[in-house]
């Protein structure tokens, strides 16, 4: 299993990076109101 946080303008290019990588993964997509936690940063 894979969890990733992204924003949403990176939502349509993590898609097509999964679905090059494996065309037939299972991918949920959810809103998410808040993050905790270290380890985070802007790119």
């Amino acid at each position: 299993m894979l969890m990733c946080v992204v924003n949403q303008n990176q939502i349509a290019r993590l898609k097509n990076v999964l679905k090059r990588i494996d065309p037939e993964a299972f991918v949920i997509v959810s809103d998410t109101n808040e993050v905790l936690g270290e380890g985070f940063r802007r790119y």
